[in-house]
């Protein structure tokens, strides 16, 4: 039989992936093999025995969740790599302070251009610290919400996180937590071609939101991305100013 004939070979070394079911066999043999394993997530999560403890790689064929992947790491040392890398919610990465987690610490360590997903809202600093443990794209499936200085100083420069994340997901969702100003805001709007709130407002001068009459582009690009942003007129005003503050008004619903 084929167990038999292994059985009596002196070195084996299995040339293909096998799956979970096919490495339980293969482990359950007296005499020592050399394999690697490729299965969905939820095989490999879900084997038993010493199929996972006794693999030299482990090939997830699917997206996997940190827990799939604390448990696969969990049972061997062999070396982990995500294929179509992983996806979870931003607290099983980091804390809202930007500390990683183990798992995300883990799985720098075992797949380090690892796609990562985040199924949903992070801040700047969770961004920054996924970001900072894989080489490959960080994919902010629920956008970004933060303080405004978190992407842009008061002279409208980016940061660096903002020009990393709008980097690596063009389409990311921004959501502005405080009051931005117009070079701000202009900045944040141009870097995503997904959507952009400005949740504290707009506050500026008037000659930076309006002139002779007709809206600045950057109020025209503010507006476009946030059609009911609140407008604020810092400064002192006259009657000579009425157009523009009708032009400002009419460009907001």
């Amino acid at each position: 039989s084929s167990s038999n004939a292994i059985s009596g070979a002196q070195t084996v070394k299995a040339d293909t992936y096998a799956t979970v079911a096919e490495a339980t066999t293969i482990s359950g043999l007296t005499k020592a093999v050399t394999y690697s394993i490729k299965d969905t997530s939820a095989n490999l999560a879900g084997a038993g025995g010493n199929s996972l403890s006794e693999a030299r790689i482990v090939h997830f064929s699917d997206q996997a969740n940190t827990t799939q992947f604390n448990t696969v790491n969990a049972a061997t040392q062999g070396e982990l790599v995500l294929l179509l890398g992983i996806a979870d919610d931003v607290v099983k990465y980091s804390d809202a302070n930007g500390n990683a987690t183990t798992a995300l610490t883990d799985l720098n360590t075992e797949d380090p251009d690892c796609v990562i997903t985040v199924n949903d809202v992070a801040n700047v600093a969770q961004f920054d610290a996924i970001n900072a443990k894989t080489t490959s794209n960080v994919i902010l499936a629920g956008g970004v919400k933060d303080v405004v200085t978190k992407f842009a100083a008061a002279n409208g420069t980016a940061t660096a996180s903002l020009t990393a994340m709008t980097t690596q997901d063009e389409d990311v969702a921004i959501t502005i937590t405080d009051t931005v100003n117009v070079a701000q805001a202009t900045t944040i709007a141009n870097a995503t071609t997904g959507t952009v709130v400005f949740e504290g407002g707009v506050t500026d001068t008037l000659a930076n939101l309006a002139s002779s009459g007709s809206v600045t582009s950057g109020t025209t690009t503010i507006v476009t991305h946030d059609p009911d942003v609140l407008i604020t007129v810092s400064g002192t005003l006259d009657g000579n100013d009425v157009a523009d503050l009708n032009a400002i008004t009419a460009s907001t619903t």
